[in-house]
């Protein structure tokens, strides 16, 4: 019984693990050539390697050559914008093999954790997600408060996010900063909620499982938002997903939902008082992460410092070339010694992080479009899917939609997962269907 659960302990630690690899992608400083990410790709290549020495079939699912055919456009777009604008910025042209890499190290998980969990499952997939952050988060607190452990995380990393400049009190985990932490805690955010709904559709509750889920819920929004603001539009969806939900689904018990909510935060919002009181980091951190709440609640106007930079980096194309075929910078072109133009300090190309700007400014109209209509056909996929999960995976796209207005990121990865979940789970029932099939013949 002890050896089991040591077993047991064991299998969700090294699952907690490389879903971390995958969810937060980091370099080890010992190995600086290549990113988790990419290790986990490397080994799905292998796995496909030696199911092709067995003897194997091997086919490519359809969503995945849509997915090829997509990224590609993306790529070509990005290509022709670089090359008619005689810039060396090829951020974006390699898309079609970062989708294929995300694909890769995506399955390489799932693989893991049906290997150390037994047939894996979306509810074993989303609790892990949800894990990972809380994880995250906790490490993040650690990492700020004791010396010793941020000098291991230091030894770990080669100066990923830039750990030596968080001069701004911002926190950080493994791998684990800025806006690329905070979609990815948005994504999780939506998730939970899609948990709890869940919960409450089932004809027995289990209320204990619920409490957690909602105090996860409220650990990535408060220290989420300590490590990037961004974490406040996840919340601000999950709970409109929480209000669409309980309003048009007759099984989503709302009311209930909101009690359990209140029974939390019964409890959570007196620690939170009391530390914000007693405990000078946490009240620096608290302020940090909520800002425009502070300002609102001291001085009667919203005021966030990061929000008056991004209103001045609303700087839109003044050509119709631009709009069209873009400049052919993404990032900044203070580096690109044929660039004659103006440079705008430590900021991306024309002094702005706005994602819809950035990607116009790239590779014009064509690029973001193309993007857009990419991250569409993916969401289609996933809710053909997962019927019941549709309502989840539109909110998910909409926190991309949101957050493209504040910053350039990618939630394909998000995605990937499902997507990669969908044809493992279809391949898991070929195997049980073609041992039951064997064993009824013996």
């Amino acid at each position: 019984m002890r050896d089991n659960i040591i077993v047991r302990t064991i299998s969700v630690i090294l699952s907690v693990i490389i879903t971390s690899f995958y969810f937060f992608t980091f370099k080890f400083r010992f190995f600086a050539g290549a990113n988790t990410k990419t290790v986990l790709a490397g080994v799905a290549l292998l796995l496909l390697l030696v199911q092709m020495a067995k003897g194997r079939k091997l086919g490519v699912a359809k969503d995945i050559v849509v997915f090829t055919a997509y990224s590609l456009c993306i790529s070509l777009t990005c290509l022709v914008a670089t090359i008619y604008n005689n810039t060396i910025d090829y951020s974006y042209v390699t898309y079609v093999i970062s989708m294929w890499v995300w694909m890769a190290a995506a399955y390489t998980v799932l693989l893991t954790l049906r290997q150390l969990n037994g047939r894996i499952t979306f509810e074993t997939l989303s609790n892990y997600l949800i894990i990972v952050c809380v994880v995250q988060c906790i490490i993040a607190v650690m990492i700020s408060r004791i010396p010793a452990f941020k000098s291991i995380v230091a030894g770990i990393m080669p100066g990923i996010y830039g750990l030596e400049k968080m001069a701004d009190g911002r926190l950080y985990g493994i791998g684990c900063a800025f806006d690329v932490a905070g979609i990815r805690f948005s994504c999780v955010l939506v998730l939970i909620i899609r948990m709890i709904l869940v919960q409450f559709e089932k004809k027995e509750i289990n209320k204990k499982l619920v409490y957690s889920y909602w105090f996860a819920f409220l650990v990535i929004v408060v220290i989420g938002n300590m490590i990037a603001r961004t974490t406040t539009v996840g919340a601000l969806i999950a709970l409109a997903y929480f209000a669409c939900a309980s309003i048009f689904d007759k099984n989503a018990h709302g009311g209930q939902m909101l009690k359990s909510l209140l029974k939390v935060l019964l409890v959570t919002i007196p620690v939170a008082v009391y530390l914000y009181q007693n405990d000078e980091m946490f009240r620096e951190d608290f302020r940090f992460g909520f800002e425009g709440f502070v300002s609102l609640i001291e001085t009667g106007s919203w005021e966030v410092d990061s929000n008056d930079i991004l209103v001045t980096m609303y700087r839109f194309p003044e050509t119709l070339k631009t709009w069209l075929i873009g400049d052919g910078y993404i990032l900044t072109a203070n580096d690109d010694p044929y660039y004659l133009g103006e440079l705008h300090g430590g900021y991306y190309y024309m002094g702005t992080d706005v994602g819809y700007l950035r990607f116009i400014y790239y590779a014009g109209l064509p690029f973001l479009l193309s993007f857009f209509a990419f991250l569409i056909y993916v969401t289609k996929v996933c809710i053909q899917k997962y019927d019941r999960d549709k309502l989840m995976f539109l909110f998910i796209l909409l926190v991309q939609i949101a957050v493209w207005f504040k910053v350039a990121t990618d939630i394909f990865m998000f995605f990937a997962l499902f997507v990669a979940f969908g044809k493992l789970e279809y391949d898991q029932d070929m195997e049980d269907s073609s041992q039951m099939i064997e064993n009824n013949d013996e």
